[in-house]
């Protein structure tokens, strides 16, 4: 029986067993009919190199960045366990995995600030208030730039390359491989020869190991070669029955010294019959019944020890009987995973895999899919849980799959929007574990950003720029565009985030609060006041500034990037402050004169910001005046920052700027601020930037979430989930991968069924009429509370709320409810002016909405 047969055979087995009569979740599994293209070798060897280990790679059409296999690695499928990942291709004749780990940075702890940027910052506002931005750039680029001026790669460990002797000679019949995403397994089958073999991988996180089992019907039918690579700096070699790579990262300091890092990784393999030999760096099996490798890597980031790191993980592995690693594997996973189950137009598990997952998403180029919907909002929270675990490093800028040594932007830590996106879904999507990575993390960058903060700007509290990486570079890096302090401010909303979502106070004080005061300091610091002449004399605004990677025409007919008070500037600082603000309410309740003086100059500065301010042409300004835009379609849409990720945009609280903010959006995806002069249409389009980019369409559907456009917010998912994706359903930016879509991409699933920004908890406010029917099991909202709903019709059926913390619950909803219970207690419940529907809750306790029949 084919695989994926047994597979639907299994679901509806327990589903009958266990009763399910209605919101039964599709099995959530990508599969294909096809391995991933390989080539018939690896094309490089195994030798040390003197080559720097950054040296650049050739640009490669099929995905912006050379790949040594083609298509093959988009189509390859992704496993992880937070700290470590692979690949796998699921080749007949050749099998690869291409493997990383999350520390392996070609960097090293240093001081990158420039002494000389606090002595140029006076000069350098002066020349821009001056309107000589020119001026400005060439002064602030040698002074005020980290040195070096660029963060250095993550970079890929290898590849573990394994040869079938015989295979290409022999055909094979009834090929399947697939991701199960929902047990964080990878599995190949195939017929070569009468013989059906069977591949099983999976990264296990409580074990710290990467475990491959090999399986063929027929006793000794399995023979393969096992050899380690990697592009440079690393030897492979055959030792204790074992193949092994070691590595020293070339990165010399300034004197000349490597200072990279060291690294391993190890392969044991251990046998059912048939035997093993060695041939150079090979490692031989011949005639197996059964073969599991065990493979392990490591780096010495944070002292670590990676050859005894490897040893001690494969040993323990080792020791269980395998059926015991994989089951402790895969509850370790589903403690997460299970938290939440989503079936959108009830789709059956056998519409769920009677389509391979790459002729879905073919197909939703015409055809929105429901069930691709489904399958994709899992997957994105399969990929956080493999590539974001507490005490880990947080995810990239590709999660933690990335095969280059020079990845595509150093696949580094951008906040200038795609760190932020990758983590704006997992608060909701029942992932709050997750998230404590990039909190962690942010400790680390506050420390570093400190003495930036001094150094660079004479300010106090700490400030990152638009890049880093695991070693705390926070010094502006790339060009005058580095130049952009408010990166810090912006991720620090996650902190306070994960409070909202928790109610945890203690961690409010302990993690949330110090990240939020430490960037308020440097933003109180920084801020200054506008010159006499100059639009909002003595409010206070930000210089230099920027508006993410945008340009516009100055006075003088110039395109510049470099100005002062950009509006995402100070909309992000709005945002810190109020967050701030609201974060020391908290903790004075019980310590009322905690941190007065600096509470007032917090109240002092945000009552003096430059407020919002809405253009001639009825759009968000983006920029201090209304200067000339040079590219209007452009991907970033920084200016709309308060609408989303920040809510001080609403429909509800500010319908005008509400209304610009639809505008702007409106106006970027036009690519023309004329709609009588637009020259293509607003989608399926490649021409404007904000048609080129999958993050951008990402933050685009979740601001037509916002503003209740379900039918928008859908078009742009519907576009995400076809034309922004490779065949493994990795996100596409600019032709290469990048994972924030995919993150994103969920996020505005998110807000479609529920939002919770505003105080209340808002049930289905965008959802598309494509969704009928569905339910949703697990969602979280702000305050501490977890949401069932199902729907049909796109009216609610039924929806339970259960209450972490207790307090008062807020709901809204376009039905009426009749009543709500708690067991079979009916609860008291009031109907607010404002269609409000509210009522008090206990911690622990479960409550039903019963919805009013038309």
């Amino acid at each position: 029986m084919p695989f994926k047969k047994i597979l639907l055979a299994c679901f509806c087995l327990v589903s009958f067993q266990y009763g399910y009569a209605q919101n039964i979740q599709a099995p959530m599994v990508l599969w294909y009919k096809q391995p991933a293209t390989l080539p018939d070798s690896l094309p490089y060897g195994n030798q040390r190199t003197s080559n720097p280990s950054i040296a650049p790679l050739a640009k490669d059409a099929t995905n912006g960045f050379a790949d040594i296999s083609g298509k093959g690695w988009i189509e390859a499928l992704p496993i992880g366990n937070g700290k470590m990942g692979a690949m796998v291709f699921g080749g007949v004749v050749n099998e690869r995995l291409q493997l990383n780990e999350e520390s392996l940075w070609a960097g090293f702890n240093r001081d990158t600030n420039n002494p000389l940027a606090a002595g140029a910052l006076a000069t350098v506002r002066r020349l821009i208030f001056e309107g000589k931005e020119d001026s400005a750039k060439l002064i602030a680029e040698p002074t005020m730039l980290g040195i070096p001026r660029r963060v250095r790669p993550y970079q890929s460990m290898g590849d573990v390359w394994i040869e079938f002797p015989g295979a290409a000679k022999k055909s094979f019949s009834n090929y399947y491989r697939d991701l199960n995403v929902d047990q964080s397994i990878a599995n190949v089958r195939y017929v070569q020869s009468g013989v059906k073999y069977t591949r099983e991988i999976f990264a296990s996180h409580p074990d710290n190991i990467i475990v491959m089992r090999l399986t063929a019907s027929q006793k000794a039918s399995i023979s393969m070669n096992i050899s380690l690579h990697r592009e440079r700096d690393a030897v492979s070699l055959v030792q204790d029955n074992r193949v092994v790579l070691r590595g020293h990262l070339n990165v010399p300091d300034n004197n000349g010294i490597n200072r990279g890092m060291t690294f391993a990784t190890e392969i044991l393999p251990v046998l059912k019959g048939g035997k093993i030999s060695f041939e150079g760096s090979k490692l031989v099996i011949s005639n197996a019944d059964e073969v599991i490798l065990y493979l392990s890597q490591a780096t010495s980031y944070a002292g670590n020890e990676p050859e005894k790191s490897c040893e001690t993980a494969i040993a323990a592995a080792s020791k269980m009987p395998y059926e015991v690693l994989k089951r402790r594997h895969v509850e370790d996973y589903q403690k997460l995973y299970n938290r939440l189950k989503l079936n959108i137009n009830n789709i059956t598990a056998k519409a769920a895999l009677e389509i391979p997952t790459d002729t879905r998403v073919q197909n939703a180029k015409t055809n929105g899919d429901a069930y691709l919907s489904a399958l994709q909002y899992q997957y994105s929270r399969y990929l956080m849980i493999s590539s974001s675990r507490p005490g880990d490093l947080p995810a990239n800028l590709q999660g933690l799959w990335n095969q280059h040594m020079l990845p595509p932007w150093e696949s580094d830590y951008h906040s200038n929007v795609n760190l932020q996106m990758n983590y704006w879904f997992v608060e909701q999507a029942n992932l709050a574990e997750c998230h404590e990575p990039l909190i962690t993390y942010m400790d680390t960058i506050a420390k570093h950003g400190k003495i930036t903060a001094k150094k660079h700007y004479n300010a106090n509290g700490w400030v990152m720029h638009h890049a880093s990486d695991i070693f705390g570079y926070t010094a502006p890096v790339s060009s005058v565009v580095g130049i952009w302090p408010v990166g810090g401010a912006w991720v620090s909303r996650h902190s306070y985030e994960h409070y909202l979502y928790s109610g945890d106070k203690k961690f409010l004080r302990t993690e949330a609060y110090p990240q939020l005061k430490g960037a308020a300091e440097f933003m109180v610091d920084f801020l200054i006041p506008m010159p006499k002449g100059l639009p909002f004399e003595g409010k206070l605004g930000t210089n230099p500034s920027h508006s993410p990677e945008n340009a516009y025409e100055s006075k003088k007919g110039i395109q510049t990037q470099f100005t002062y008070s950009a509006t995402m500037d100070l909309m992000i600082i709005r945002d810190l402050f109020d967050n701030y603000l609201e974060a020391l309410n908290v903790i004075q309740k019980d310590q009322p004169n905690f941190d007065k003086d600096f509470q007032a100059k917090v109240i002092k500065a945000r009552e003096n910001l430059i407020p919002i301010q809405i253009s001639p042409s009825g759009r968000i300004q983006e920029w201090i005046e209304d200067y000339k835009e040079t590219e209007a379609g452009h991907r970033h849409i920084s200016h709309v920052y308060s609408l989303y990720p920040d809510n001080l945009i609403s429909l509800s609280s500010t319908p005008q700027l509400a209304s610009a903010a639809l505008k702007t959006l409106e106006t970027r995806l036009r690519g023309d601020t004329d709609p009588a002069k637009a020259d293509f249409p607003a989608f399926n389009s490649y021409k404007n930037g904000q048609g080129g980019t999958g993050w951008a369409r990402a933050w685009m559907a979740l601001c037509y979430a916002r503003l209740g456009l379900g039918e928008k917010a859908y078009e742009h998912h519907k576009n995400l989930q076809s034309e922004f994706v490779f065949p493994n359903l990795f996100g596409v930016a600019h032709g290469t991968f990048q994972i924030d879509n995919v993150f994103g991409k969920s996020a505005g699933i998110n807000e479609m069924l529920l939002q919770s920004q505003e105080g209340f908890i808002n049930l289905l406010p965008a959802v598309t009429s494509e969704w009928k029917n569905g339910f949703v099991n697990g969602l979280r909202a702000i305050g501490g509370f977890e949401v069932d709903m199902s729907w049909q019709n796109l009216a609610i059926t039924a929806t339970k709320i259960k209450s972490n913390n207790g307090g008062l619950c807020k709901i809204k909803t376009k039905q009426s409810v009749s009543k709500i219970t708690s067991g079979s207690e009916i609860v008291k419940m009031q109907n607010t002016a404002d269609g409000l529907v509210t009522f008090n809750t206990k911690a622990g306790k479960e409550y039903q909405l019963v919805f009013a029949k038309n």
